[in-house]
This record gives structure tokens, sequence and C-alpha cells, in this order.
């Protein structure tokens, strides 16, 4: 394992002196699996997109003993023996992710990588972080922007099998539109998600804890939440859509649509309260609720 204290003023081209810190972009290209980089306060503005798919390390302590990454997936549901404990570790020296923010673009190919405590943002109308090829990318305690770029996502997950993971953390909205695109899962512990979410084929978002807006379900997408909040309306467009609802509480704005569905999609909920001043049900499509109360 090795650790690099990173900072923004390091200069290019001066990794071997003695008297410097590596620039990040030059630690990136180095890093291991198992390794530690700390970015010291400031704004890390990338020069060129970054194509991370760190090399295998043979000592993983730091990830293993990393006890909020850890708890990110338990939260979220998955068995710790199935927790990748071969990542790479890139996290911000201060606790207040405000203080370091990663201006630019980074892909993640078929690597398992760990964010914490950073702001993303992203230029160039391209992703700030991208995901491809049986990625596993956490972010605990980060903030992802609003996207710069009519048709840009801050985050971009392009493979099924790439699985995503947000504690603790906040994602900006864009513009009523969503802010984050992914074809495989996505897993929310204590999150606050103002983007809306977009799902088709067969995503899967499941999350405990946390705050939603607004989600679009398509295929034979899939939504599980539990002990959350909702303030956004529902949209089904296809027969094998399905969202369940489990002890979370619904809160609809001024005539917001609570359901709207095409055709047969699945509407489950229980043990949640509904919050609005006029409800509008939809209602051609199968809907099971059991509410504490509507108010």
């Amino acid at each position: 394992m090795t650790e690099y204290n990173v900072d923004p003023t390091s200069k290019k081209g001066l990794f071997s002196s003695i008297n410097f810190k590596p620039t990040l972009e030059e630690v990136l290209k180095t890093a291991k699996t198992g390794d530690v980089i700390t970015l010291s306060p400031g704004t890390y503005n990338l020069e060129e997109e970054i194509m991370l798919k760190p090399n295998f390390g043979n000592d993983n302590s730091a990830v293993v003993n990393d006890s909020a990454y850890i708890e990110a997936y338990l939260k979220t549901g998955r068995k710790e023996e199935y927790i990748p404990t071969e990542a790479l570790i890139i996290r911000g020296a201060s606790n207040n992710a405000d203080d370091v923010h990663l201006l630019g673009n980074v892909s993640i190919d078929n690597s398992a990588i760990i964010f914490e405590n950073i702001t993303f943002e992203n230029k160039n109308d391209v992703p700030a972080i991208t995901g491809d090829n049986n990625s596993e990318i956490t972010f605990i305690n980060c903030i992802l922007t609003e996207a710069q770029g009519q048709d840009c996502t801050i985050l971009l997950g392009k493979d099924r099998d790439t699985l995503i993971t947000f504690s603790y953390s906040y994602i900006a909205e864009k513009d009523n539109s969503a802010n984050i695109y992914f074809l495989g899962a996505i897993s929310l512990y204590n999150t606050d998600l103002r983007s809306g979410l977009i799902l088709r084929k067969d995503a899967i978002v499941s999350a405990n804890k946390s705050n939603l807006n607004w989600i679009e379900a398509y295929d034979e997408s899939y939504v599980g939440i539990v002990q959350s909040k909702f303030d956004g309306a529902y949209y089904y467009a296809t027969d094998s859509a399905k969202i369940e609802f489990y002890a979370s509480a619904i809160e609809l704005g001024e005539e917001a649509v609570f359901a709207e569905a095409e055709k047969m999609q699945n509407f489950w909920g229980k043990i949640f309260i509904l919050k609005a001043q006029n409800i509008f049900l939809q209602l051609n499509f199968q809907i099971m609720l059991q509410l504490n109360s509507i108010l």
C-alpha cells in the first residue's frame, strides 16, 4: 500500500523531485488498488480526461479498514463477503466535501474506486465521472454538482454491470432533468438525491434513509425505497417497471401527480405516509397501498 498526499498547487513534471509533491494526474497514472490518495483542500483542475484503471496491488488493508466504506455496503443490503476490497481510495483531507473540488473528467474502467469528501464538477460538456466495464464506484460524503452542458449528466454509468453506491452524499438537480444516467444498479444510503432518476432496461435503484425527487421507470427497471422521503411524481412507461415503498414518507406539492402509468405496471407501498394538498391518482395500472395516513 502506498499513501499519496497531493496538493492543488503541485506542478506537472516534478514527480521525482524531493522538494515537490506530485500532481493528481501523475498519481492517478501510477496508483494501484489498495493505495490511498489524499487531496489537500483546494480545486484540482484536470487538464485532460483521466482514464482510471489502477494496477493490482497486494495490500488492501486500507480498504478493509475503511469503516465508512464497509458501512456504505452493509447499509445498502450487500453481504460483507461480497464487498470489493481490491479498490483505490481517493479522499479529501477535510471532512467537509466542499473543501476539495475535482474539476474535470474521470473515466473508470473495470475497477473499484472509492471517493470520499470530494465535490465533483464537470467541464467540456463531458460527465465528471464515467463508469464502464464492470466497475464499482462508491461515493462517501461527496457532492455531485449540476452538470454543465445541455445534454450532459454529472455521472454516467455506461453498462449494466457497473455498480454505483452513494453514502451520506448529495446529488444536485439539473433544470428538472436527470443529472445522472446509468444502466446498472445504484444504491443510496443517507443520501439526498435532488436529481431525477430515469431508469431503462433492467436498471435497479435501492434507497435506504435517503431523500429522492422524481422517477421515470421504463422497461424492466426496479426501484425499492425503504425508510426514505420522496417528494416528486412517479411515471411508469412499460409493463414490467416496478416501484416499491416501505416505511417511507411521500410529500407532494400543490396539485402534484402522485402516480401515473400506462398499461399494467405495478406500484406497491406498505406502511408509509402520504402528504399532499391535492392527490391525483391515474388508476390505469395496478396499485397496492397500505398507508399509515393521508394528510
